[in-house]
């Protein structure tokens, strides 16, 4: 239902340029970071994970087409971790544009990367997903993913009290 093609430099420069803020608004909404530091925070992710952008070494970066009309319905970027006995996955980002949600192209991107993975020799994968995302955490439970860590938070009153 999809294939995976390499990003380009030029897809990669726009992806950053898009993600950045939207990861940093992620990560103040989740309550991890105050807005006025996130956007740096974000920037340094991004420069840390992908400092040779798309050629990054054990990072794969594709743009998601649709096969019959060519048409780029996402992208998905994960790291192949080969330093453990056995090579681990951990996908990223997984984006599916507006106009092509909630019709099977999240599960058939995955999909697709878990049959890359298998050609890779790399038998685990995981990935975060951020609470307030319950129709990411639908998909990746539909798929077989099973939560093997939780961080649970509270806000509070300024008093302290429940």
């Amino acid at each position: 239902m999809v294939r995976l093609v390499t990003m380009t430099d030029e897809y990669f420069a726009a992806y950053v340029e898009r993600s950045i803020p939207s990861y940093a608004a992620e990560h103040v909404k989740a309550g991890n970071w105050a807005a006025d530091e996130a956007l740096d925070k974000a920037r340094t992710s991004f420069n840390e994970l992908l400092p040779k952008g798309v050629t990054t070494q054990d990072n794969y970066l594709y743009t998601v087409e649709e096969p019959q009309s060519g048409e780029t319905v996402g992208l998905i970027w994960f790291r192949v971790d080969r330093s453990k006995p056995e090579p681990q996955a951990f996908v990223y980002d997984l984006l599916i544009e507006e106009g092509f949600r909630r019709r099977g192209y999240g599960r058939a991107t995955m999909e697709a990367m878990i049959r890359e993975l298998g050609g890779l020799g790399v038998h685990r994968v995981a990935l975060h997903v951020f609470g307030h995302n319950p129709a990411a955490i639908d998909l990746y439970r539909s798929l077989g993913f099973e939560t093997v860590d939780l961080i649970m938070a509270k806000e509070l009153d300024s008093s302290g009290s429940t």
